[in-house]
């Protein structure tokens, strides 16, 4: 059975979207037999026109189901249209069915993205094609916003416009600026979907300028310069072009510039000049146009030596040892660096070029900054001054400037002379002959070349008389050019000191040592005077005084005599030269005798005296037949004045009229003489002698001046510089005798006694060359012939200047750090007006306690390195600067760097400052062992004064007092003493007579050391007593034909700056005495206390024990002593406290200085007395050195003991245990002359 086909399920109309995945169009027909289903598509947009759908573009996407449905694999857009469906099975006529599938499309934009360009300020125009279904919406948008052209950017305008297919939109940029570049977005849509398109707007302009510029390499003349690029422009750059100049200059069309490729970022740049700052900057260039400039970059070439020496170099001499050098620096463009300073050579012109001495003068930054090396703006010293040279001396000297990398050529020799100076050394071989009793010739030898320091232009002699005491004499001079001069007019038989000087055109050079000659014999003078009295009724005594200038050693006298009897005959009596009186006897009563008498020397008898006349007599007038005078005693000397008389007459001394009265220290001789003892200032005077008997009267005057050391002068600081202080002082009594000198006494707080000797010209003084800051404490002594006299009241004074400053200010400037070291910059710590002489420099890591020392002496420098630190580390440092006015501390806590990191600002902090004196108690470590050896040494030094104590001191308690006991218990801990007799010093013409007798010596010999003599001193001053046996006697005026009377310029009293003072104030000694004796107080020359010259004194090693009591006031107060350090000994140089001695029982002769007799009796002299019992007293002072000699017979029969400038001294007068024991028999014994010591 068949059955035709019918539908199952019928075609019908499709909408699809496009790009649908397995779309079907149903054709489902049943039939029997089954119908057979094909598909047929239509051609154009109408139905009518079929074809076989196997010949469609897009077969291969479209399948037939078994069920005869049509399967589309994706809907696409050609697949719209019409399909026809035919289902037959032969069967009838067959079904059929046309049906519509309808595509929709969404909207899509052909080309998803686009690039455009435009050139800045043009139009630009964007277009977006869009194809879809109707209604299209096309929106644009940018960077997330849609543009909207009325409100975005009036610039902006979109026009729109419809295709069969689609739509177009354009959006317009009417004037394109930079910031239009970038993406735009065209959006399309409609009802079955969207679409986007990007487009890139590029606009086209110069590119940006490089940025980044940075230096890759960099020589003194040559730069690697590179860059980073920066935006194009939109468009290849094609070249950057480099321009450069000094910084001093100005951008400018004709700056240098070179070009680069544009493919290049880096670019070489030659011929540039050392050490100069140059300003770059680098443009880049692309076909619209050139950049901007970029960053400038600011740098400075490596730097070379410089390349030219200094100019205009001049040198001035200023004095005949300095230099003044002046100079410019070198052509700016041949410093090829900062000049940091310059180096002055200089040599004697006469060496070779290599042997130049350089001395470097610094420039001086004026920020911290530029001690690290930076950009200096301060000027080196363009001038200095060259010292010490050698006087009147050819020099070369040269400059070279110098910089970091070292120095440059030197500038064209400069050839100059210092200028003259006196001569250095005084002449050579100096002789004396004595022509005549009145001249002398006196030759030499031109001192050395060497020493000239100038053209020779003559020499100087001077002399002057050595045998006046009265220190009114003056010197006198000859000028010659000769090598030997003869020298007239001089007084006869006189000791001459002569010296001779060198003189170039500035003066006078160094006088020669003293040679000492004398002018020979002549006749004498007539005797002073003469006088004839009677003595009874057969004797006249005739008495005479010697000549006032005997020229010559007087040999004898004439006395001649003659009797009225005699026929005007004269008889004529020969005297020995000691006689001054001669008794003629046998005469006649009332017979008329004449006499005169006449000096006689070697040469011949001298003038003779008026005569005067006498007769005897039964009844003899009181008469005084001494004569008046005027003796110039020294104090704490005996005087005799003579008043010898006939007629046994009463006798009566005044003195200013006042009675004479014998006491304690006056007495009155059974010959009428007036003997004073220990002699005072108030004792000087008038003392008249009145004789009277029944048959007359008579009486003589004796003028007596008495000799002290001068007052304390009164002292002033009158200005103060950082290493001078000058003083100002008027000067007070001279005491009788004119002052010859001055000794300045200063130390500063802590230091040594220091002296200078000043001459007693001038009455001020500049004391140069001391400490910084510094106080300083000064007084000022005065001597005479006699002796050193008070000190003046101490004076302090400082000078200016202080410590350095606590901290050197900003830390960031005075420390550098980097990763393992820590550079200090010391040149900038601020030296408080003192210069820095050292620093000392600890650290510690910042946990640590124990400090390590670096160095407790670092020298004065620009910077020090404190190197092999840890990186990243916190180290505490701790510095501190020293100068003389003290010193100040500070620490630091400093963070070393860590590896890698750029960054220059470290951790620096200012931690604390610590004290300038820390306590000794704050280290644990130092005092524990300081306080056990102090208990140490008490104990041994008890146990050894309870040794001492237990001794048996014996029979010394009758003898001693309890100061003497107490003296003993230290001297048993002394050394041993040795002893020497100091021979007098020998004259260079003459010799003096051997000290053999001394009026006491300690049963301990001691020895005195050598002591310094400052270069061109005496050298009479260096001799030390040698060790010897000897055989103590009484005192016996020796022979000195040519001793010297003047003062001398042996320095024994003192050691001149740079030696410790061998004197203290005594102020509060005199302060101590007053209300006691003027003898108590001036015990200087010739106390009871006084050692003697030649006898022994204390060794320095006796000066060890300390009075506690004047601990404090020894601190300031010291004693001048060469001989013997007061209570306590020591080996030590410190000079010793003054301290209140003890008096002990003395012994020997009282001293006298006694006036001649006229009666032809010698005069004896001693001197040195030991103090007699009971005599305490303080000892102080200064000591002067007595010469014991016969006066020869122009001395007037006066004594005058030679007196040098003060010696170095003490009273050494603390009996030792065998001093006890003699003081002890001298009781019963004397009258002991004579010891026999051997050492």
């Amino acid at each position: 059975m068949t059955v035709p086909p019918r539908w199952v399920m019928e075609p019908q109309d499709v909408h699809a979207p496009e790009g649908m995945s397995k779309l079907v169009l149903h054709c489902h027909a049943d039939g029997f037999p089954p119908p057979a289903v094909t598909w047929r598509r239509g051609t154009g947009t109408r139905p009518g026109s079929y074809h076989d759908i196997s010949s469609h573009e897009h077969a291969q996407e479209l399948r037939i189901h078994s069920n005869g449905s049509l399967v589309f694999g994706r809907v696409q857009e050609d697949h719209e249209g019409y399909y026809l469906c035919e289902a037959v099975n032969g069967i009838g006529a067959g079904l059929s069915k046309v049906v519509y599938l309808t595509v929709n499309a969404p909207a899509r934009i052909v080309e998803k993205h686009r690039n455009q360009t435009a050139r800045l300020g043009s139009r630009a125009s964007l277009r977006c094609e869009a194809k879809g279904d109707h209604p299209l919406n096309i929106v644009w948008r940018r960077a997330g916003s849609q543009l909207e052209p009325a409100v975005s950017d009036y610039r902006y305008m979109v026009k729109e416009m419809n295709t069969t297919d689609g739509a177009v939109s354009i959006l317009e940029l009417i004037s394109t600026s930079r910031e239009d570049s970038g993406r735009y977005f065209c959006t399309a849509s409609n009802a079955y979907g969207g679409d986007e398109m990007t487009m890139h707007l590029y606009i086209q302009e110069p590119p940006d300028f490089p940025r980044n510029i940075h230096i890759l390499e960099k020589e003194s003349r040559y730069l690697k310069l590179g860059w980073t690029s920066s935006q194009d422009g939109n468009s290849p750059i094609t070249q950057y072009i480099i321009e450069y100049k000094t910084d001093s200059e100005i951008w400018h069309d004709h700056t240098f510039h070179m070009t680069v490729p544009g493919t290049q970022t880096y670019g070489h740049v030659n011929g540039l000049r050392p050490a100069t700052s140059y300003q770059f900057r680098v443009f880049a260039e692309n076909e619209l146009g050139r950049s901007q400039a970029s960053d400038i970059l600011d740098m400075t070439t490596d730097g070379e030596k410089p390349g030219g020496p200094p100019r205009n170099l001049k040198v001035e001499p200023i004095s005949s040892t300095d230099f003044k050098v002046t100079w410019e620096p070198p052509d700016q463009d041949l410093w090829n660096g900062e000049i940091l300073g310059y180096h002055v050579g200089f040599k004697e012109h006469r060496l070779s070029a290599d042997q130049y001495t350089y001395k470097t003068v610094e420039g001086r930054p004026i920020s911290a900054s530029a001690t690290l090396g930076l950009a200096r703006t301060a000027i080196p010293g363009r001038q200095c001054q060259l010292t010490n040279l050698r006087k009147h001396m050819r020099y070369s000297v040269i400059v070279q400037a110098y910089n970091a990398l070292g120095p440059g050529p030197m500038t064209a020799e400069v050839v100059a002379t210092t200028l003259e100076d006196v001569p250095s050394s005084p002449p050579q071989d100096i002789r004396c002959t004595a022509l005549s009793s009145q001249s002398l010739q006196v030759s030499w030898e031109a001192p050395p070349d060497t020493s000239l320091n100038g053209v020779l232009r003559g020499f100087k002699v001077n002399w002057e008389s050595m045998d006046s005491i009265t220190e009114t004499a003056k010197s006198d001079t000859k000028i010659t050019t000769a090598l030997t001069v003869v020298i007239n007019n001089l007084e006869k038989y006189t000791n001459y000191s002569i010296q001779v000087a060198a003189m170039t055109r500035p003066g006078d050079g160094v006088p020669s040592s003293p040679i000492y000659c004398k002018t020979k014999e002549d006749l004498p003078e007539v005797p002073a005077g003469i006088k004839a009295v009677a003595n009874s009724n057969e004797s006249i005594i005739i008495s005479w005084l010697p000549p006032l200038k005997a020229n010559g050693m007087i040999t004898s006298y004439y006395v001649y005599i003659q009797s009225e009897e005699n026929d005007g005959k004269w008889y004529k009596q020969t005297l020995k030269a000691h006689k001054t009186s001669y008794r003629a006897e046998s005469l006649h009563k009332r017979k008329q005798y004449s006499f005169h008498v006449a000096a006689v020397t070697s040469v011949g008898e001298g003038p003779k005296t008026s005569f005067v006349t006498a007769s005897p007599s039964s009844h003899v007038p009181a008469a005084i037949y001494s004569f008046g005078m005027s003796p110039i005693v020294p104090w704490k000397q005996d005087v005799t004045l003579p008043c010898q008389s006939v007629g046994k007459p009463s006798l009566l001394w005044k003195q200013w009229g006042q009675v004479v009265k014998a006491s304690g220290r006056i007495s009155i001789h059974t010959d009428g003489s007036l003997h004073i003892s220990d002699l005072h200032r108030e004792d000087s005077g008038n003392y008249t002698c009145h004789v009277e008997n029944q048959h007359g009267s008579d009486q003589i005057t004796h003028k007596l001046i008495v000799q002290v050391p001068p007052s304390a002068p009164l002292l002033l600081a009158t200005s103060t510089t950082s290493n001078s202080i000058s003083v100002q002082w008027k000067p007070g009594d001279g005491g009788g005798a004119l002052i010859r000198g001055y000794i300045l006494h200063y130390k500063r707080k802590f230091g040594e006694w220091e002296e200078v000797k000043v001459s007693h010209k001038i009455n001020g003084y500049l004391l140069s060359q001391l400490w910084c800051g510094t106080e300083y404490q000064i007084y000022l002594t005065a001597y005479n012939r006699i002796g050193m006299g008070s000190p003046s009241e101490f004076v302090k004074a400082t000078t200016k200047g202080s410590k350095p400053a606590n901290s050197p200010g900003n830390s960031d400037k005075f420390i550098t750090v980097n990763v393992s070291w820590i550079v200090l910059h010391l040149s900038i710590w601020n030296d408080g007006g003192c210069p820095i002489t050292w620093f000392e420099l600890e650290y510690k890591k910042n946990n640590e306690e124990l400090w390590t020392l670096v160095s407790n002496n670092i020298e004065v420098q620009k910077s020090y390195t404190l190197s092999e630190l840890l990186p990243g580390t916190t180290y505490d440092v701790r510095i501190r600067a020293h100068n003389n006015a003290g010193s100040s501390v500070t620490e630091y806590k400093i963070t070393t760097l860590q590896p890698h990191i750029t960054t220059t600002l470290p951790t620096i902090e200012i931690d604390q400052y610590v004290p300038q004196q820390n306590s000794v108690l704050a280290d644990l470590k130092l005092i524990v062992p300081l306080v056990l050896s102090s208990f140490a040494i008490i104990a041994v030094a008890g146990a050894v004064f309870y040794c001492f104590r237990k001794r048996d001191i014996g029979s010394l308690h009758d003898a001693q007092t309890a100061a003497a006991l107490d003296n003993k218990q230290n001297m048993e801990q002394r050394e041993q003493y040795y002893a020497t007799v100091r021979k007098p010093l020998r004259s260079p013409i003459h010799e003096m007579g051997t000290l053999e007798r001394i009026p006491d010596i300690y049963p301990y010999a001691t020895f005195q050391l050598k002591e310094s003599v400052p270069a061109g001193g005496d050298s009479r001053c260096e001799s030390a007593a040698p060790l010897q046996t000897f055989v103590y006697h009484d005192p016996r005026l020796s022979a000195a034909d040519t001793l010297q009377l003047r003062e001398s310029d042996c320095n024994r009293y003192t050691k001149v700056r740079g030696g410790r003072s061998s004197s203290a104030p005594l102020h509060k000694t005199h302060k101590a005495n007053q209300g006691k004796s003027e003898s108590e107080e001036y015990d200087t020359l010739g106390s009871d206390s006084d050692t003697e010259v030649g006898t022994s004194s204390r060794t320095e090693s006796s000066n060890h024990l300390v009075d506690s009591h004047h601990s404090a006031f020894a601190a300031d107060t010291r004693v001048h002593n060469f001989l013997y350090h007061g209570p306590e000994s020591s080996t030590s140089t410190e000079p010793s406290p003054i301290f209140e001695r003890k008096s002990f029982p003395g012994r020997g002769r009282p001293k006298m200085l006694q006036l001649a007799r006229y009666t032809g009796e010698e005069t004896r002299t001693s001197f040195g007395t030991i103090p007699r019992p009971g005599n305490s007293k303080h000892q102080s002072g200064h000591r002067i050195r007595e010469q014991q000699e016969r006066s020869d017979a122009g001395s007037g029969n006066l004594f005058i003991p030679k007196l040098d400038p003060p010696s170095g001294f003490s009273d050494a007068l603390e009996l030792s245990e065998a001093e006890c024991d003699l003081d002890r028999g001298h009781h019963n014994q004397r009258n002991r002359r004579d010891f026999v010591i051997a050492v």
